[in-house]
């Protein structure tokens, strides 16, 4: 979607009238502030959808106005809110919001949300204004923090050079701020209502709820940005300039992709999934064996069996309800025997957000006697947000009663749609997936294992209501698995996940159905070919994009020994895109819209 552009004297902005949010406020080259939208979350914490309608937008030379209402599509959620976003020739903006509840229902949160971009933000200093007036120095997370950094928001004012700044102000409620990165957003999120207030809360009917947020940029007499709209105005009509830059000098070993099977799909596979997996070689299968099942030893059986008809090993993630269990004493005492078969083993706790410490150390002590070059993986079967507030001590070497204990990796889980579903907004994900790589091994000091990478969330972590499993699968369900952009995000990933050193493993999707690689009859879909072309690279090449939301890349050296560069566009128009071949030669390709492209380069140094 080709999205409006919109300038308020020096600024200039998008607004997406699909969801009504206003995007990349920008001055000059600076990115100012990512986004700002309005959310209303549910007592499961599930965004709420609308539909935006009657959109009235008007822009003059130098400033806008933009109103339009938002209604509910849930029947249970009875809400409806107005938007007013104004930008004067003075390079204020405001983001105004009114709602209404029509019948009573239970929120955690109804409000306006302020992004600001971690890439332009992380590490640099801010000011706090508090809504007491107090203020504090303080400076956004390097590192992904835990928890909010910033607490009783009046106003944020960070610095964007030497002499310009921007401050945002919100009113209407006590606002705070969330590290986004927990769940790859690529952001910080300043929102309301703070959580240290008891959720759900009812909403009675007629209640109202006002919020406003107001941006506004101090020193632009310092900038060399003219207000001249000539200079200003995004010219939609321009094509853009689309490069991939690859760094042929510095190749990378690839790590273990594999996909993972569900409990569910472990009857015999059509013949033609079983010829594709051969054809694409996996490293893994993912399988999930529940210890207080009592039919869990014929289900590691059968997955182990399975695995070996795609000639494949497997890993396995133990569900178990503590170290002294008599599943978890069984199990540990079955490994040694499948060692050959499995690529590694993950650990979560049913009870526990992320594995506990001492169920580490119960598994390190077991297999430093029977199995110690067997992987372990511990962390969370959840969001890095799970793991980062909920660190297990992964215990090495001397610390654990056995000095033979395995080196332990940390695991979690990664999907891209924890707070919002627009193409876009999935975009901004994959440099979020790997700034959680960055924290992981800053906190642990150890390898990474991504177990799985999905479109959609697979289940709520954080529901306070019961939610039925099978209905939660059907929810994981998004179209886009079987489409173009899927495969270009899939691409993304690759170029984000694939090319860090440290990560140890990535699980994929499934391995065939609606949430897999391919169908369920082993129809091909968009992602299949682009997969197995990466799974058949013995090495990776990093790439940088000029338009990372839109173009996305890496180089690949295949077993045949030849080079190319994977291209994903994640836009919805063909775009023409410069690369570099391996001897610095500049070649011009196009990718049509929300498509992959894998374009073959030569090498003057091939044989």
């Amino acid at each position: 979607m080709k999205l409006p552009p919109f300038v308020a004297g020096p600024l200039t902005m998008m607004f997406d009238s699909s969801n009504a949010f206003l995007r990349y406020v920008r001055c000059g080259d600076h990115e100012l502030i990512r986004g700002v939208f309005a959310a209303v979350r549910d007592q499961n914490w599930d965004t709420v959808p609308f539909s935006i309608d009657d959109v009235r937008m008007h822009q003059s030379a130098d400033s806008f106005v933009i109103n339009f209402i938002a209604n509910s599509l849930l029947p249970e959620v009875a809400f409806t809110w107005q938007g007013v976003i104004q930008g004067s020739k003075d390079g204020v903006v405001e983001y105004h919001f009114r709602g209404m509840a029509a019948a009573p229902f239970l929120r955690n949160r109804i409000g306006l949300c302020v992004l600001h971009p971690s890439a332009a933000c992380a590490g640099k200093p801010c000011f706090i204004e508090h809504v007491d007036g107090s203020s504090t120095q303080s400076a956004f997370p390097i590192w992904i923090s835990p928890h909010q950094p910033f607490k009783n928001v009046r106003s944020i004012l960070h610095r964007v050079t030497t002499n310009l700044h921007v401050k945002v102000t919100m009113s209407g409620d006590t606002f705070e701020t969330e590290d986004q990165r927990n769940w790859t957003d690529d952001s910080f999120k300043t929102y309301s209502t703070p959580l240290d207030i008891p959720f759900p809360v009812q909403v009675a009917r007629m209640d109202t709820i006002e919020q406003s947020v107001k941006i506004e940029v101090l020193g632009l007499e310092s900038m060399a940005i003219s207000a001249s709209p000539s200079r200003n105005q995004i010219d939609a009509s321009k094509p853009k300039s689309y490069r991939l830059d690859t760094d042929w000098e510095r190749p990378l070993y690839r790590p273990k992709v594999g996909f993972q099977v569900l409990r569910g799909q472990y009857a015999p596979l059509h013949r033609a999934v079983t010829d594709r997996l051969l054809a694409i070689g996996p490293d893994h299968l993912r399988f999930d064996i529940w210890l207080n099942r009592s039919d869990w030893r014929s289900e590691l059986a059968i997955a182990m069996e399975l695995a070996r008809s795609v000639q494949t090993q497997a890993e396995i993630a133990i569900f178990t309800s503590g170290s002294a269990s008599d599943g978890w004493r069984d199990c540990l005492q079955l490994l040694p025997r499948l060692q050959s078969q499995i690529a590694r083993v993950l650990v979560f706790d049913v009870d526990s957000k992320s594995t506990p410490s001492e169920l580490v150390r119960s598994a390190l002590d077991a297999l430093a006697q029977t199995s110690p070059s067997l992987p372990l993986a511990a962390g969370t079967n959840a969001y890095f947000a799970e793991l980062n507030r909920g660190r297990p001590s992964l215990i090495h070497g001397a610390e654990c009663r056995s000095t033979q204990a395995p080196k332990c990796l940390v695991c979690y889980s990664i999907n891209p749609q924890v707070h919002a579903f627009d193409n876009l907004s999935l975009s901004e994900t994959l440099e979020g997936q790997r700034a959680t790589v960055d924290s992981a091994v800053q906190i642990f000091e150890t390898d990474v294992v991504i177990s799985p990478v999905t479109l959609r969330p697979r289940f709520n972590p954080n529901a306070t209501a019961a939610i039925d499993a099978e209905l939660q699968l059907v929810a994981a369900i998004d179209p886009r698995q079987a489409e173009g952009f899927g495969a270009a995000w899939t691409a993304g990933v690759f170029a984000s996940l694939l090319t860090h050193p440290k990560v140890h493993s990535v699980t994929l999707y499934e391995a065939f159905g609606r949430r897999g690689i391919m169908g369920s009859d082993g129809q091909e879909y968009p992602m299949t070919n682009l997969i197995q072309h990466v799974l058949r690279s013995e090495q990776l090449f990093r790439s940088r994009s000029s338009h990372p939301l839109e173009l996305v890349g890496l180089g690949t050296l295949g077993n045949d020994r030849k080079k190319h560069v994977v291209l994903g566009n994640l836009s919805s128009q063909e775009i023409s895109v410069t690369i570099l071949d391996p001897s610095n030669q500049s070649h011009s390709v196009t990718v049509a819209a929300e498509s992959v492209r894998m374009v073959r380069v030569e090498d003057p140094n091939d044989e």
